[in-house]
């Protein structure tokens, strides 16, 4: 048994060497037994991770089995991947095989056969740092690439981009490696694929953040553009863009960000360091993590989405054009309507919003942004019988981390996975 914190300093070399080599023996035992189980917390960093473990287990042959739980298996009985779980209560006679968790923060110490491993990171930070350090066949593309997705929605990367702790290291040996290509830090206006789209078209797809006046409509961006006599920049590629111009840029962004709102807006939604690649799919790692998390809620069911992501070689035009066609969606709703808060849950803040045109997640940054509701709030979706439905990880993502398991264990929220059945007061 082991219980590792990984966090900069003297130590990290030693604890993350142990970890990389007990989670190289359960993928090792997890081959030969041609078995294998993953289970993350409802939270998008968990899940991406996850993922990640999900396609090392995949090619060395161990079948594994993907699930997306508020709570983890009861016993183990076999090789199992727990990432996210940080009330972890296990006693010797619970692990009859072997088990690797992850998490920011686990108090108890571990039975036999187990290692927990904490520390200063997002899930996905911790799941790459030992990925990283088992090297070899481990340490391929399509693996880091989900980790590194997983890290923009950790809670160690701030608004502008710039990563801490754990992640940092990890970014870092990524970028000099050249596991994901030739690989850059562009400081940018936050838009997909800066390096080959065009500032409109950009603009246009762009669903995280949410544009007022330019997401989902390229017409109109090149009008807007025209109106603050930018309109020479409609047609240039981001990346190509000096410092003059995408002064101009952010500038033109802002001001009619503030005039569709009409609230003050800060220049740091909009602007910030994204982490792309010069060669190949995905380009921009912001983006394959937002097509995966829409992916994820548009099914409401985990496994197609992650068996897709764990080869995404193939999946990433699929997974980027599901997100693409959103983009006029969630113009609509923001410009169509008003969310309506509900006064008939008064566990939790949530807002009606309808029909249910685009993920819960998505929806919630851009009416966030928007100013039309709070930050510490969850949206609700009506479904075909009338329930009142909520995605997990827009909770997680509203509320923080482990709230969705609270609202579970009082029965505000009832079901398991990426959606929740949110129940009302009774009249």
């Amino acid at each position: 048994m082991l219980k590792l914190s990984l966090e900069k300093g003297k130590s990290y070399s030693r604890q993350v060497e142990a970890a990389a080599k007990f989670v190289a023996r359960l993928i090792e035992d997890a081959s030969r037994e041609g078995w294998a189980r993953v289970w993350a917390y409802p939270r998008a960093d968990s899940v991406l991770a996850g993922a990640a473990l999900f396609s090392i287990l995949s090619s060395a042959g161990a079948r594994p089995l993907f699930s997306v739980r508020v709570e983890p298996p009861p016993r183990i009985d076999v090789p199992t991947v727990l990432v996210g779980y940080e009330w972890l209560d296990y006693g010797t006679g619970d692990v009859e095989s072997v088990l690797a968790a992850f998490a920011p923060r686990i108090d108890r110490p571990p039975p036999p056969n187990t290692v927990y491993v904490d520390g200063d990171g997002s899930n996905a930070g911790l799941v790459g740092a030992v990925i990283a350090e088992m090297g070899g066949l481990y340490y391929r593309r399509d693996v880091m690439g989900l980790v590194v997705a997983g890290i923009h929605y950790g809670d160690k990367m701030d608004k502008i981009g710039k990563v801490y702790g754990v992640d940092e290291i990890v970014v870092e040996n990524v970028l000099s490696s050249g596991v994901l290509g030739r690989v850059e830090v562009l400081t940018s206006v936050k838009v997909y694929k800066p390096l080959s789209n065009t500032v409109c078209r950009a603009l246009s797809v762009t669903l995280n953040p949410y544009y007022p006046g330019f997401t989902g409509d390229r017409e109109e961006c090149a009008r807007s553009l025209a109106a603050l006599g930018l309109e020479s920049l409609a047609s240039r590629r981001v990346a190509s863009l000096d410092r003059e111009d995408l002064k101009l840029l952010v500038k033109g962004i802002v001001s009619r960000a503030q005039e569709e709102t009409g609230r003050e807006v800060d220049v740091r939604e909009y602007v910030g360091s994204l982490i792309v690649s010069e060669s190949g799919d995905p380009e921009d790692y912001r983006m394959l993590a937002d097509s995966i998390v829409y992916a994820l809620e548009h099914s409401g069911n985990p496994e197609p989405a992650i068996e897709a992501a764990s080869s995404y070689e193939d999946a990433v035009p699929v997974l980027e054009k599901l997100l693409v066609d959103g983009a006029p969606l969630l113009a609509s709703i923001v410009r169509g309507q008003r969310p309506r808060k509900l006064k008939s849950l008064p566990w939790l803040r949530a807002y009606l919003v309808g029909p249910p045109l685009v993920p819960h997640t998505f929806a919630w940054r851009a009416l966030v942004l928007a100013g039309l509701i709070d930050k510490e709030s969850v949206i609700v979706y009506e479904g075909e019988d009338g329930e009142l439905l909520a995605s997990g990880l827009q909770i997680e993502a509203a509320l923080g981390y482990g709230e969705l398991r609270k609202l579970r264990n009082v029965k505000a929220v009832e079901g398991d996975g990426i959606r929740y059945a949110v129940r009302q007061r009774e009249q």
